[in-house]
C-alpha cells in the first residue's frame, strides 16, 4: 500500500511540473514613467516604442505607461515627443512573465526653421456687402 501511495504521489508531481511548463507565459511587460528633466513632472503624450517590435504606448496624464506582450529577449526602448530630445535605452532584458521598469528623464530641445514670409492681397471688396 505504501508503495502505491508513493507511486501516485510521484505521478501527481510529474503532472504538476508538466502543466507548469505548458501553461507558463512566453511574454513580458515593460512599464515606467517619463518625466521632464527640469521640473520632474510627468509628461503626458510621450510615445514609447520597442524598436524591434511593433509594440508601443503613449503616456497618460501623469507620464505613466505600460507595454504588454513583449517577446522574451533584449530590446531597445525609445521615448520621443515634440520639443524634447529623443531618448533610448539599449539592452533591456524582458523574460517570460517578467515586468521590467524603464523610466526616462526627457530634456527639452529647441529646433530651428527657415524664415516664413506671409504675403496677402486684398480679397475682400469693401464696397460690396453680399454677392
Amino acid at each position: 500500500m505504501a508503495f502505491e501511495a508513493k507511486k501516485i504521489f510521484f505521478v501527481f508531481c510529474f503532472i504538476q511540473i508538466l502543466f507548469i511548463n505548458i501553461f507558463s507565459g512566453t511574454t513580458g511587460k515593460i512599464y515606467g514613467r517619463i518625466i521632464d528633466s527640469q521640473t520632474l513632472e510627468g509628461l503626458p503624450g510621450v510615445n514609447v516604442m520597442i524598436s524591434d517590435t511593433k509594440a508601443g504606448a503613449v503616456t497618460d496624464n501623469d507620464g505613466y505607461y505600460f507595454i504588454m506582450n513583449i517577446p522574451s529577449g533584449y530590446h531597445q526602448v525609445k521615448a520621443y515627443m515634440l520639443a524634447y530630445r529623443e531618448e533610448h535605452i539599449d539592452s533591456i532584458y524582458v523574460g517570460a512573465d517578467m515586468s521590467v521598469k524603464v523610466n526616462f528623464k526627457m530634456i527639452i530641445q529647441s529646433f530651428e526653421m527657415d524664415s516664413v514670409y506671409v504675403e496677402a492681397n486684398e480679397i475682400v471688396r469693401k464696397d460690396v456687402t453680399q454677392q
